[in-house]
């Protein structure tokens, strides 16, 4: 086996995949530098290009993301119990981790009441007075979800236009299940533009107005809930 002297760590590295990645470029060639400074290398890019990377992510999304998903599916649909084995098997392994997903989870849902919500669906409506997607346009009645294994109607949802901002109306549009996963976290104008496939400048337009000033017209604000004291601690009349 060959060994490979490295001054700056003072060490010997075995040739092997165990302390190198392969080559990019040839594989039956190992990388010229360790795991180690391969890891430290990408840290450092991905940090100080982290929009960059966002807008290239979405490029190679545009261009294979529907083709990812298609095979992702048929995938699943031949190794079901691989799939549900590791889902168990993760469950189990990270508590924390699903206990901070279900946290995240519950700060990230909106906090408005029916009449706004109505209110933002009304706002928009499409030409023909229809709730409608505010992105790709597509129509409330034709809405329709996977739900326990069957497709059943459902409402729009509750699309954060800011992925870290309110919970409010003013951070509200409705969008359909299709905008709402291929947004994901991506912000407004790197995910919606020219190369969205449904994109229109009027859609836009309207978005940007309702988040910066319109959504003021149909807040409700919301009472403070009433601080009643213990049945102890209340005092009758004539005592």
């Amino acid at each position: 086996m060959h060994y490979i002297y490295f001054p700056d760590k003072d060490s010997w590295f075995p040739c092997n995949i165990k302390y190198f990645y392969k080559s990019r470029n040839k594989h039956d060639c190992l990388s010229p530098t360790c795991r180690e400074c391969e890891k430290a290398k990408s840290n450092n890019y991905n940090n100080t290009h982290k929009e960059q990377r966002q807008i290239n992510r979405k490029d190679y999304y545009d261009k294979h993301g529907e083709k990812e998903r298609e095979d992702m599916k048929i995938w699943k649909s031949k190794n079901k119990d691989k799939v549900f084995e590791y889902a168990k098997k993760f469950q189990k392994e990270n508590p924390d981790k699903i206990s901070q997903y279900s946290k995240n989870r519950q700060n990230k849902n909106h906090k408005i009441n029916t009449k706004e919500w109505i209110a933002c669906k009304d706002y928009f409506k499409n030409e023909n007075g229809e709730w409608c997607c505010a992105y790709c346009g597509a129509l409330w009645k034709d809405h329709y979800m996977r739900y326990a294994g069957e497709i059943i109607k459902s409402d729009l949802h509750k699309e954060h236009v800011d992925h870290l901002g309110n919970n409010d109306l003013s951070n509200c549009v409705p969008s359909c299940q299709s905008c709402n996963s291929s947004k994901h976290t991506y912000i407004l104008e790197y995910w919606y533009n020219e190369n969205h496939p449904n994109f229109t400048q009027e859609r836009l337009d309207k978005i940007n107005k309702w988040i910066e000033e319109d959504w003021k017209l149909y807040y409700i604000e919301k009472k403070p809930r009433a601080k009643y004291g213990s049945k102890k601690n209340k005092v009758t009349l004539g005592q």
